[in-house]
């Protein structure tokens, strides 16, 4: 994973510390991690950073360690913004479509 330091897959920073949106990216371009902390901005990823030709979508909840599926979208399809659920802390995850991966927060390939 690599950070994203100069906003290239997410394009709205998020804001000063403590509302800054943090992000990182699998090298191989399979995962786009955000860590959002409450209070922060809906965030907007530039889908193209994730390979594929579509990509899963993800909120995992860091409180219960839940995962919601959004579902997928185009990986051409430019910019994508997220709602965040609610004012407290959220992780997006977005996975190149086409690997299957586990949702986050489980240990079961392909999990849902």
């Amino acid at each position: 994973m690599s950070p994203d330091q100069n906003q290239a897959v997410v394009t709205n920073g998020g804001g000063a510390y403590p509302d800054t949106i943090t992000a990182m990216r699998a090298t191989d371009g399979e995962t786009v991690i955000v860590y959002l902390p409450g209070g922060t901005s809906n965030p907007t990823v530039d889908s193209s950073k994730i390979l594929g030709g579509e990509a899963k979508a993800w909120w995992f909840n860091p409180r219960t360690h839940e995962s919601t599926l959004l579902g997928s979208f185009p990986t051409t399809s430019g910019n994508q913004t997220f709602t965040l659920p609610d004012g407290n802390d959220w992780v997006l995850v977005l996975d190149d479509a086409s690997k299957n991966l586990a949702a986050p927060g489980t240990t079961t390939y392909g999990e849902q």
